[in-house]
């Protein structure tokens, strides 16, 4: 799950439309979906951007809009890649895992987290 506070809000482009669906955990509404869909059709976006690899599965099928996925972490499952129309990673070892898992080729986008400045936890 991913959560957007209005600080990291304010830093991303105003010329990035951000929609959410803000469905409640296991429920199966459609309602949320038809408004997803239909936020895109009057918005008309040139690619869509997923962060779960069943994202594409909100988005109707007769839509042909790009759409990429950007994997986070090594050991996902990583299913329908087809649906895509590019895979990012966020770390080359996340692209070599995706590649040696699946045969998938990704370009590497960079998280942008200062990784050095995280230290692992020490166990007691």
């Amino acid at each position: 799950m991913i959560y957007l506070t209005l600080e990291l809000l304010a830093k991303i482009s105003p010329q990035v439309t951000i929609r959410k669906l803000n469905k409640k955990k296991g429920s199966k509404n459609p309602f949320k979906y038809l408004l997803f869909n239909l936020h895109l059709v009057l918005l008309n976006p040139d690619i869509i951007h997923f962060h779960c690899y069943t994202g594409h599965k909100i988005v109707f099928p007769f839509f042909k809009y790009k759409k990429i996925y950007t994997i986070h972490s090594t050991n996902l499952p990583i299913y329908k890649v087809e649906k895509y129309h590019k895979l990012l990673s966020i770390s080359k070892a996340v692209q070599q895992d995706t590649y040696e898992r699946f045969h998938l080729n990704s370009d590497i986008i960079y998280n942008g987290i200062h990784t050095q400045l995280i230290k692992p936890k020490v166990r007691k």
